[in-house]
Protein backbone atom coordinates (compact mmCIF):
# COMPACT_ATOMS: atom_id res chain seq x y z
CA UNK A 1 0.00 0.00 0.00
CA UNK A 2 3.03 2.25 -0.35
CA UNK A 3 1.43 3.82 -3.42
CA UNK A 4 -1.61 4.93 -1.42
CA UNK A 5 -1.76 7.66 1.19
CA UNK A 6 -4.68 8.15 3.60
CA UNK A 7 -5.52 11.71 4.63
CA UNK A 8 -8.11 12.77 7.21
CA UNK A 9 -10.41 15.70 6.49
CA UNK A 10 -14.08 16.71 6.61
CA UNK A 11 -16.28 14.74 4.21
CA UNK A 12 -19.73 14.99 5.78
CA UNK A 13 -21.62 13.89 2.65
CA UNK A 14 -19.60 10.82 1.63
CA UNK A 15 -17.35 10.08 4.65
CA UNK A 16 -14.59 8.96 2.26
CA UNK A 17 -13.21 9.61 -1.22
CA UNK A 18 -10.31 8.46 -3.39
CA UNK A 19 -8.40 10.13 -6.22
CA UNK A 20 -5.51 9.09 -8.45
CA UNK A 21 -2.96 11.52 -9.79
CA UNK A 22 -1.68 11.48 -13.36
CA UNK A 23 1.45 9.86 -11.95
CA UNK A 24 -0.55 6.91 -10.65
CA UNK A 25 -0.36 7.77 -6.97
CA UNK A 26 -3.60 7.17 -5.08
CA UNK A 27 -4.91 9.22 -2.19
CA UNK A 28 -7.77 8.27 0.11
CA UNK A 29 -9.55 10.92 2.14
CA UNK A 30 -11.55 9.81 5.16
CA UNK A 31 -13.59 11.76 7.69
CA UNK A 32 -12.88 10.11 11.07
CA UNK A 33 -15.53 12.24 12.76
CA UNK A 34 -18.31 11.02 10.44
CA UNK A 35 -17.49 7.34 10.95
CA UNK A 36 -18.87 5.79 14.11
CA UNK A 37 -17.44 2.25 14.21
CA UNK A 38 -14.30 0.34 13.30
CA UNK A 39 -16.39 -1.75 10.89
CA UNK A 40 -17.56 1.39 9.04
CA UNK A 41 -13.99 2.66 8.79
CA UNK A 42 -12.79 -0.72 7.52
CA UNK A 43 -15.51 -0.85 4.85
CA UNK A 44 -14.93 2.75 3.72
CA UNK A 45 -11.18 2.27 3.46
CA UNK A 46 -11.54 -1.03 1.59
CA UNK A 47 -14.04 0.50 -0.86
CA UNK A 48 -11.76 3.47 -1.57
CA UNK A 49 -8.74 1.18 -1.87
CA UNK A 50 -10.84 -0.83 -4.33
CA UNK A 51 -11.03 2.27 -6.52
CA UNK A 52 -7.24 2.57 -6.31
CA UNK A 53 -6.44 -1.09 -6.95
CA UNK A 54 -8.85 -1.48 -9.88
CA UNK A 55 -8.45 1.99 -11.39
CA UNK A 56 -12.21 2.47 -11.02
CA UNK A 57 -12.33 6.25 -11.15
CA UNK A 58 -14.72 8.69 -12.77
CA UNK A 59 -15.38 12.40 -12.88
CA UNK A 60 -18.44 14.13 -11.47
CA UNK A 61 -19.46 14.80 -15.07
CA UNK A 62 -19.40 11.11 -16.01
CA UNK A 63 -22.70 9.51 -16.98
CA UNK A 64 -24.55 7.81 -14.12
CA UNK A 65 -24.02 4.40 -15.72
CA UNK A 66 -20.24 4.91 -15.72
CA UNK A 67 -20.23 6.08 -12.12
CA UNK A 68 -22.32 3.10 -11.00
CA UNK A 69 -20.07 0.67 -12.87
CA UNK A 70 -16.94 2.11 -11.22
CA UNK A 71 -18.56 2.03 -7.77
CA UNK A 72 -19.50 -1.60 -8.35
CA UNK A 73 -15.90 -2.48 -9.31
CA UNK A 74 -14.65 -0.89 -6.08
CA UNK A 75 -17.31 -2.70 -4.03
CA UNK A 76 -16.45 -6.06 -5.59
CA UNK A 77 -12.76 -5.61 -4.84
CA UNK A 78 -13.60 -4.70 -1.23
CA UNK A 79 -15.92 -7.70 -0.90
CA UNK A 80 -13.34 -10.16 -2.21
CA UNK A 81 -10.73 -8.65 0.10
CA UNK A 82 -12.74 -8.34 3.34
CA UNK A 83 -15.03 -11.36 2.91
CA UNK A 84 -13.07 -14.04 1.03
CA UNK A 85 -15.39 -16.59 -0.60
CA UNK A 86 -13.60 -19.63 0.78
CA UNK A 87 -13.80 -18.32 4.34
CA UNK A 88 -17.43 -17.30 3.92
CA UNK A 89 -18.30 -20.79 2.70
CA UNK A 90 -16.73 -22.27 5.84
CA UNK A 91 -18.61 -20.09 8.33
CA UNK A 92 -21.92 -19.52 6.54
CA UNK A 93 -23.29 -22.83 7.82
CA UNK A 94 -22.50 -21.81 11.40
CA UNK A 95 -23.37 -18.13 11.24
CA UNK A 96 -26.44 -17.72 9.06
CA UNK A 97 -27.66 -14.25 10.01
CA UNK A 98 -26.08 -11.32 8.14
CA UNK A 99 -25.42 -9.48 11.40
CA UNK A 100 -23.49 -12.43 12.84
CA UNK A 101 -21.49 -12.83 9.64
CA UNK A 102 -20.77 -9.09 9.65
CA UNK A 103 -19.52 -9.33 13.21
CA UNK A 104 -17.32 -12.31 12.33
CA UNK A 105 -15.70 -10.50 9.38
CA UNK A 106 -15.58 -7.12 11.14
CA UNK A 107 -17.68 -5.34 8.53
CA UNK A 108 -21.03 -3.57 8.57
CA UNK A 109 -24.24 -5.52 8.15
CA UNK A 110 -25.06 -3.56 4.99
CA UNK A 111 -21.70 -4.51 3.50
CA UNK A 112 -22.22 -8.14 4.51
CA UNK A 113 -25.58 -8.18 2.72
CA UNK A 114 -23.83 -6.84 -0.42
CA UNK A 115 -21.20 -9.57 -0.11
CA UNK A 116 -23.82 -12.31 0.24
CA UNK A 117 -25.73 -10.95 -2.77
CA UNK A 118 -22.52 -10.73 -4.83
CA UNK A 119 -21.47 -14.30 -4.02
CA UNK A 120 -24.98 -15.64 -4.64
CA UNK A 121 -25.06 -13.98 -8.08
CA UNK A 122 -21.68 -15.51 -8.86
CA UNK A 123 -22.96 -18.93 -7.74
CA UNK A 124 -20.28 -19.20 -5.07
CA UNK A 125 -22.62 -19.62 -2.12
Amino acid sequence: MSDTQVICFDLPATHSVSVMTDGGRCYIGIDPFAIETDAQEKVHLAHELGHCKTGAFYSLNSPLETRERQELRADRWAIRTLVPADELNVVIGLLVEPWSLAEYFGVTEEFMRKAIEYYKLKGII
